[in-house]
C-alpha cells in the first residue's frame, strides 16, 4: 500500500506553531471527533508525548496531512506548538495525500462511501479555483 512517506520526504521532528496550522474544513476531510481531541489533551496534560503530526509547509502556513485531532488536543491543553515532521508543499498536495493514503482506513473506520470523500475533495478544489 502506498504511504505518505513513500511519496513525500519529511524532515526530522520539530516544534511548529499551532497558529499557523490549518485545521478547518475542507482540508480536514473527517469531522473532528471531540472525544479524541480530549484524549489527546489529557495525554499532553499528563506529560506524555504524542506522535508527531505530518504537515506540508508553503512558506506561509502548515497544511496538515495527518494530525488534526492531535493539534486540536494540543490547543485544548494550552500549547502553542506541536511536534511535527514537515515537508515542502501546498494545500493541493496536502489534500491529495489524505485522499490516497487514508481513503481505505477512513472508509473502513467510518463505513463511509469513498466516492463521497472524493467528491468533497473535488468540490473543495473547484471552490478554491484549483
Amino acid at each position: 500500500m502506498d504511504t505518505i512517506t513513500d511519496r513525500v520526504s519529511f524532515g526530522p521532528a520539530e516544534e511548529i506553531p499551532l497558529n499557523l496550522c490549518r485545521l478547518e474544513m475542507p482540508h480536514q476531510l473527517r469531522p473532528i471527533d471531540v472525544e479524541w481531541v480530549f484524549r489527546y489533551r489529557d495525554t499532553l496534560l499528563a506529560g506524555e508525548p504524542l506522535p508527531p503530526v505530518k504537515a506540508l509547509w508553503d512558506v506561509e502556513q502548515y497544511w496538515l496531512v495527518d494530525g488534526c485531532h492531535r493539534c486540536a488536543g494540543a490547543i485544548q491543553a494550552g500549547r502553542t506548538t506541536v511536534l511535527a515532521v514537515v515537508a515542502a508543499g501546498d494545500a493541493d498536495q496536502a489534500l491529495s495525500i489524505p485522499l490516497t493514503t487514508h481513503e481505505q482506513s477512513v472508509c473502513a473506520d467510518a463505513d463511509a462511501d469513498c466516492t463521497v470523500m472524493q467528491a468533497q475533495v473535488a468540490a473543495a478544489r473547484e471552490a478554491d479555483g484549483s
